[in-house]
């Protein structure tokens, strides 16, 4: 099985979240950030971020074969995200990080 998530946030990057609480429970992440999209500013499209989550790359099926569809590696310096812990500032500070 796969399960798909919708994390994109203007001002938080989540992928990573994702990417950290699927390793800790022996899963693998794969992230689209919409690369495959063609943007027309006439049409005001927003490109969306995209993670995947599964046990292995045969689950990804189609996802595992796909540029567009790397997998995201957690940060070993990133704390996982738990039902008693988040960081909120880190990902204000990733996101703006990236621009």
């Amino acid at each position: 099985g796969i399960v798909v998530m919708h994390v994109s946030n203007r001002h938080l990057e989540l992928a990573s979240v994702v990417a950290g609480i699927a390793r800790a429970n022996g899963l693998a992440t794969r992230v689209n950030n919409g690369g495959d999209v063609k943007l027309d500013d006439d049409e005001y499209k927003m490109v969306g971020t995209v993670a995947a989550v599964a046990r292995n790359d045969e689950d990804f099926g189609a996802l595992a074969k796909s540029k567009y569809w790397p997998l995201e590696e957690p940060d070993p310096k990133q704390w996982v995200w738990t039902d008693d812990y988040s960081n909120i500032i880190g990902a204000l500070w990733r996101k703006y990080r990236e621009k």
